[in-house]
C-alpha cells in the first residue's frame, strides 16, 4: 500500500504526540511517587524519584519546588540551593521559595547573598512576620561578619619578655604569663612552664607602643603554671608540678600538675596555697579560669 504525503505527515506526527504522551506520562508518574515519598518523610527515596522526573521533563517547576524542599529536610543546603537557582530561572519565584532560598545560603554562611534575596521581601508593604524574623537573623550575622572583616589587630611590645601569652582583661587590665627563655626548658606540648605573671593599666599609655615600666610583675607563690587571678583580685588559682604519685586506678604517674588556690592576707601577701578539692594527684590539672561571678573554678586535665 503506498502511502500520500499527507498520510506519511500524518503518520509522524501521531508518533510524535504518542512519544510526547510517554514522555509526560513518565515524569509525572515520578513526580508523584516522589510526593507519596515526601509525604511518607522518605525523603532519599523522594528525591531519587524527583530528579528522574526532572530528566524527563526539566522544565517543570512543581518538581523543582518539591524537590527544593525535599533536599532541606536532607539537610543538603547546597543542592537545595542550586534546586531553588534553576527554578527562578523558569518561573516566578514565590514569597516561600525565596525564604528557602535564603535559608539555604543563610544555612552555608552565605549571609551576605541571603541578604540580596530577602531584600526584595521586605520592601513589599505588609511583610509577614515569620520573613521579618528570618531578615533579622540574617542582617545580625551580617554585621558580626562585617565587624570581623574590619577588626583591627595591633601588637603589643614588651622590651624585655620573650614570650607574651594567655591574656585576660579585668577591671580594665590585662594580665599575661611569661615564660623564661631558655633552650631545652620550654614544655612545647603542656605549655606549663610559664612563670611569671604580669599586669598592665590598659588605661595608660598607647596600645601600639607599650614600655616596660608601664608592666608590673605580680609578687606570687611559687608555682609552674599560668596564673588565674578571681574576679575580685582576692584570690589565685594556678598548677604547679608534684613528686611522683599514684593514680587512681594504680598507675604510676612521674610529676604531673595540680591545682592550688591561695588568698590575699590582712598585710597584702599571698597566703599559704592550699589544693583545690576533688583533683586527684598524678595527673595533669591545669589552666584554670574562674567563673564571672568567682563561684566556679573551670580547668583542663588528662584523667
Amino acid at each position: 500500500m503506498t502511502q500520500t504525503p499527507f498520510s506519511r505527515s500524518m503518520t509522524i506526527t501521531a508518533v510524535l504526540v504518542a512519544g510526547m504522551v510517554v514522555l509526560n506520562s513518565c515524569g509525572a508518574r515520578h513526580f508523584w511517587k516522589g510526593l507519596r515519598m515526601s509525604e511518607k518523610e522518605r525523603y532519599t527515596e523522594a528525591a531519587a524519584n524527583l530528579h528522574r522526573a526532572l530528566a524527563k521533563w526539566p522544565n517543570d517547576t512543581m518538581s523543582y519546588r518539591l524537590l527544593g524542599q525535599t533536599q532541606m529536610h536532607l539537610m543538603d543546603f547546597a543542592a537545595a540551593e542550586r534546586t531553588y537557582e534553576e527554578l527562578g530561572y523558569r518561573t516566578a519565584l514565590t514569597t516561600d521559595d525565596q525564604l528557602n532560598y535564603a535559608k539555604c545560603m543563610m544555612q552555608q554562611g552565605k549571609y551576605a547573598e541571603a541578604a540580596d534575596v530577602l531584600e526584595w521581601l521586605m520592601v513589599e508593604e505588609n511583610t509577614p512576620e515569620y520573613v521579618q524574623r528570618v531578615w533579622d537573623r540574617c542582617t545580625a550575622q551580617l554585621h558580626v561578619d562585617e565587624d570581623d572583616r574590619h577588626w583591627q589587630i595591633s601588637p603589643l611590645r614588651f622590651p624585655g619578655l620573650e614570650t607574651a601569652s594567655a591574656p585576660r582583661i579585668s577591671a580594665n587590665q590585662l594580665y599575661f604569663s611569661n615564660e623564661p627563655y631558655e633552650w631545652g626548658q620550654a614544655d612545647q606540648t603542656a605549655r606549663l612552664d610559664r612563670n611569671a605573671t604580669w599586669f598592665m593599666d590598659l588605661e595608660q599609655g598607647s596600645p601600639h607602643v607599650m614600655r616596660a615600666k608601664e608592666v608590673t610583675a605580680m609578687d606570687l607563690p611559687d608555682h609552674d603554671g599560668m596564673i588565674s587571678l578571681s574576679p575580685d583580685g582576692r584570690c589565685i588559682a594556678f598548677s604547679k608540678r608534684t613528686n611522683s604519685s599514684i593514680g587512681w586506678f594504680g598507675d604510676p604517674i612521674d610529676g604531673g600538675y595540680q591545682l592550688l588556690v591561695a588568698s590575699r592576707t590582712a598585710t597584702g601577701e599571698w597566703s599559704e596555697a592550699r589544693p583545690f578539692p576533688f583533683v586527684e594527684t598524678g595527673y595533669v590539672f591545669a589552666h584554670p579560669t574562674w567563673s564571672p561571678d568567682g563561684n566556679r573554678l573551670y580547668f583542663a586535665t588528662d584523667l
